[in-house]
């Protein structure tokens, strides 16, 4: 006799946030983080990657890997894109996550470069 198999976990309030990171389109890990980081979700590359795996083995993210274009590093690059399950399952939900606070911190975030433009001027 087959077990049915469970539903996947509802995501998370943070798991939703990363599939927002992801909503434009494919990013490189260290991008993700940065766009993470200018609105506000604050943690360390493991914890990144532990909430990158968990989307992944719920088939919401793919990665790929490719080769480095530049820097001293040698190691391939890993890309991350939102899988069609992902879009399909979460896409009205995304929506729900860019709040103000998220619209507020890109706005700081803009003002900040203005900011930095301006001292290079």
């Amino acid at each position: 006799m087959l077990t049915p198999t469970p539903p996947k976990p509802e995501p998370t309030p943070l798991e939703l946030t990363y599939l927002d990171a992801l909503r434009d389109g494919k990013k490189l890990g260290k991008q993700m983080r940065g766009r993470l980081r200018r609105w506000g979700v604050r943690g360390s590359k493991g914890a990144f990657y532990g909430v990158m795996k968990r989307l992944m083995d719920n088939g919401l993210v793919r990665s790929e890997r490719a080769p480095r274009s530049k820097g001293p590093y040698r190691g391939p690059e890993r890309y991350y894109e939102l899988t069609d399950a992902g879009c399909d399952a979460f896409g009205p939900k995304l929506e729900l996550v860019k709040d103000d606070d998220s619209r507020r911190a890109d706005e700081e975030c803009r003002k900040e470069i203005e900011r930095a433009r301006a001292c290079l001027r």
